[in-house]
């Protein structure tokens, strides 16, 4: 009894000098001395934002969304599937399809990578699929043809190529400064 009552007032003497720890399982608070009006205030409205702020914000979002929504159907990318074995990698070309389409097909959640696919070089590899991009597959079709191999191959050939130029640049960067 006496162990439950020493507990009992170290808490209370924690909570009056506004301690951020008050038992010892507790994560550290901002505040201390919360009050319960202040949390419901915060978890209603965690950004404290008036009702006309939150609903414009609501309505930007809704904006944001609708606008990515219809980039994902308009906009088409070359989805493979990416194997990796002990002699190599295999690349299978699924299909040149919407980024919606590929992103349901493959479960792929982040949507804005696949919307700036051309920020990333044009490729992106991730859970066993390669994305193409719409611009890359244009300039390899005008380069390697129709033939599907030749043409995954030497799209793949040419960023490898970049990406070798771009490191040689960044070292004779290094030692010319």
């Amino acid at each position: 009894m006496a162990l439950a009552k020493h507990g009992e007032e170290i808490s209370e003497r924690r909570t009056a000098n506004g301690a951020a720890i008050i038992y010892e399982y507790q994560h550290p608070q901002a505040n201390g001395r919360r009050r319960k009006t202040d949390m419901a205030e915060k978890s209603a409205n965690p950004y404290l934002l008036s009702p006309e702020e939150l609903k414009e914000a609501r309505e930007a979002i809704r904006r944001i969304n609708q606008k990515c929504e219809e980039r994902m159907a308009s906009e088409m990318t070359l989805l493979c599937k990416w194997e990796e074995h002990d002699k190599g990698v295999v690349v299978t070309a699924l299909g040149f399809m919407t980024k919606s389409e590929a992103a349901k097909i493959t479960g792929w959640l982040a949507s804005a990578q696949i919307l700036s696919l051309d920020t990333y070089g044009g490729f992106i590899v991730s859970c066993g699929y390669l994305f193409i991009s719409e611009r890359r597959v244009a300039e390899g079709l005008r380069k390697y043809g129709m033939h599907e191999e030749a043409l995954i191959t030497g799209i793949l050939r040419d960023r490898q190529a970049e990406r070798n130029r771009e490191k040689e640049r960044a070292l004779q960067d290094a030692l010319a400064g």
